[in-house]
């Protein structure tokens, strides 16, 4: 695997992470802040999408624009608290938009948090972005 820092991914994760906390603000009465602990109200808005998806409230083509925009505030988050880039991660020539920690710059130091969102949308609490975020930090040596 290789990964390649690009601003203009950081850039638009910004964006995308900046709309997500007026979405959660103006149809949830949550205040997203960035901190560790906020991830935990992504993770009940993200119940609700599922369950919008699984009654087919919410179509599968807005299932990727959301996961875009939600993953971007579990990366940014994680970028701020933690340290880590944004950018492609190339696999077997497969490119997707992730991050690296800067903790950890082996291949294990990646992490996709817009296509683990898309699974949590899809699949439920099976793929819980809470327990994901923590085994994140934790596997890149940072206790919370």
């Amino acid at each position: 695997m290789e990964f390649t820092a690009i601003a203009d991914i950081q850039r638009i994760a910004t964006e995308s992470a900046t709309a997500v906390v007026a979405f959660a603000q103006q149809n949830f009465g949550e205040h997203l802040d960035y901190s560790d602990a906020s991830i935990g109200i992504v993770e009940r808005m993200l119940e609700s999408a599922h369950a919008a998806y699984r009654n087919g409230q919410l179509a599968a083509e807005d299932v990727q624009k959301q996961a875009q925009f939600i993953g971007s505030y579990i990366g940014e988050t994680y970028r701020r608290n933690h340290c880590a880039d944004w950018g492609l991660v190339t696999s077997d020539g497969a490119k997707a938009v992730g991050l690296q920690s800067k903790s950890d710059s082996k291949p294990n130091g990646l992490f996709w948090p817009i296509a683990r969102v898309e699974k949590r949308i899809l699949n439920g609490g099976e793929d819980n972005v809470l327990h994901y975020y923590q085994f994140l930090v934790r596997k890149h040596g940072i206790h919370i």
